[in-house]
């Protein structure tokens, strides 16, 4: 608007109405002298030309016009005053003024093509300058990013070059960067919700995939869209891939490194490095110390959720619960790093504490608390088994075997500890055979007479075991009476020919069920 008025040959025009309008931006010219379908020719960002000729005999019905304008967002009307229309209606000012709609009125002398021509000519001389800015831009900031440029020193620059505020806001990473020459832009971004700022200001969203990285706000206001100069526009366009650019290349360097890390960190597990080259690996890529005490933890994630057909979703999911428990483990007991593995998050956490019981307990709540969130969250299953600890790095693989082991056999709780396990841990290392031949001893008339009858006995008797030969406690798990579990107790002992009264048939029975429900 501000070129048009200023260009030599319309030195006799006037701006009567609209004039907290002058910064809207006119794209391109259009004539309307005749009302029918008019409304098809309308963009955005026109400049209107018309005679008046409609509005002769009635010229307040041009405020319903220029409130058509306003809707289709074209730049301004200019009118011809003197033929059809001696002046414009206080009620059409009135409108004008309060949608920013300017109305720039010109002498009976002027023809339509007096006009198009010298406009038609200074929009283009305007947008070669600014595709030439945007292009000085866009070359400066991609040399920026091709020599290593921060986010924070893009920012500087996208502002420096453009005279106008950015921000980039990453909510995944509680990360903000901005400029700062508006005080109450700055005060908007860092405290107001990112919601309100969506609302407000003129963004785009950094996005790969369906993952959201964050978004790069400029300093010009939504609502004022229309008068948005065409660099400034192209500048957020340009300032967004750049950042794009920056933040693949910070992913692609931390995915080398982080692969780098995980080979080192299988060889720990696996032993295919020397004690010496253990110890120089901790101490160079870990940050960890000789006195550090070791641990190794193996969780497994299931997924409960049918929605999660997707493999790279179930792996992304298995990423970010892995921060998140990483991150738990290192404010609760010292440094840890963790690896991915199938559908493993596998852990090797290190302290100069002792995982004192008090400790134990501790993560135990704190980890059980995360998974119950993380499994609300995700629909995904998460089951812990946590090794030994040590204080010789070359045992890091034992407590790698002990929490695999840990994992499997502690079918009855989401944290297992390897060294909890109890008699579990001796039923492990016998042969299969004699723990199916020492279930059959007990229990194989009863497991038969299930299959036989469709029945739940050995389920009860599981549930029984479980809660401490309490029937009352069992049928209410059970939802059934108590006198049902002692019927269903009292064919147990039938077919058995066991008795719950005799403390070693107790015994035997707990053994079997242990046996049934964690290697038949």
């Amino acid at each position: 608007m501000a070129s048009f008025l200023k260009i030599t040959q319309f030195n006799s025009f006037k701006l009567v109405a609209g004039k907290s309008g002058i910064t809207r931006d006119i794209k391109t010219v259009t004539v309307i002298d005749n009302l029918s379908g008019w409304e098809n020719w309308l963009y955005g960002g026109e400049l209107v030309l018309s005679s008046g000729f409609f509005w002769r005999d009635n010229p307040e019905e041009l405020e319903y016009f220029i409130r058509k304008l306003y809707t289709h967002n074209a730049a301004c009307l200019c009118i011809k005053i003197g033929r059809f229309l001696d002046h414009i209606p206080s009620n059409v000012i009135k409108v004008s003024d309060e949608l920013s709609i300017p109305i720039i009125t010109h002498p009976i002398n002027y023809g339509f093509v007096d006009i198009l021509i010298p406009t038609l000519s200074t929009i283009l001389k305007n947008r070669e300058l600014e595709l030439l800015k945007s292009y000085k831009i866009n070359k400066s900031l991609t040399n920026m990013v091709a020599n290593g440029a921060s986010i924070s020193q893009i920012i500087d620059a996208l502002q420096i070059m453009t005279n106008v505020d950015f921000a980039f806001v990453s909510p995944s990473n509680n990360e903000c960067f901005h400029s700062s020459l508006d005080d109450n832009f700055k005060n908007n971004i860092t405290k107001l919700p990112l919601e309100e700022n969506l609302r407000l200001y003129n963004c785009e969203e950094l996005k790969f995939g369906r993952n959201t990285y964050g978004y790069l706000f400029q300093n010009t206001f939504k609502k004022d869209t229309h008068s948005t100069p065409l660099f400034l526009k192209n500048s957020l366009i340009h300032g967004c891939t750049i950042l794009k650019l920056n933040l693949q290349q910070k992913v692609s360097n931390r995915n080398i490194e982080r692969r780098y890390k995980d080979e080192l960190f299988f060889d720990l597990l696996l032993n295919r490095s020397s004690i010496k080259e253990v110890s120089t690996l901790l101490k160079n890529f870990f940050e960890w110390t000789p006195e550090d005490k070791f641990f190794v933890s193996i969780i497994r994630v299931e997924s409960n959720d049918v929605t999660l057909t997707s493999k790279d979703d179930f792996d992304n999911i298995t990423n970010v619960v892995s921060l998140k428990i990483t991150k738990n483990i290192k404010e609760l007991y010292g440094n840890a790093f963790s690896a991915t593995l199938a559908h493993s998050i596998i852990t090797i956490s290190s302290s100069e504490k002792e995982l004192s019981l008090n400790l134990r307990k501790k993560l135990e709540e704190q980890l059980s608390q995360l998974f119950n969130e993380i499994e609300l969250e995700f629909g995904i299953k998460l089951i812990m088994g946590v090794g030994g600890v040590y204080d010789d790095a070359d045992k890091i693989r034992k407590s790698y075997k002990e929490a695999q082991e840990a994992l499997n056999l502690g079918h009855h709780s989401s944290i297992v500890f390897f060294d909890e396990l109890g008699v579990q841990k001796l039923l492990h290392s016998l042969p299969l055979n004699e723990l199916r031949s020492f279930f059959n001893n007990y229990l194989e008339e009863v497991l038969d007479y299930d299959k036989k009858h469709n029945l739940d006995l050995l389920k009860t008797l599981a549930k029984l075991v479980e809660n401490n030969w309490n029937y009352r406690r069992t049928a209410k798990i059970l939802g059934t009476h108590h006198n049902t579990v002692k019927y269903r107790v009292d064919t147990i002992q039938k077919l058995s020919g066991l008795s719950l009264d005799d403390h070693e048939d107790r015994l035997n029975i707990a053994l079997s069920m242990r046996i049934y429900l964690n290697h038949l």
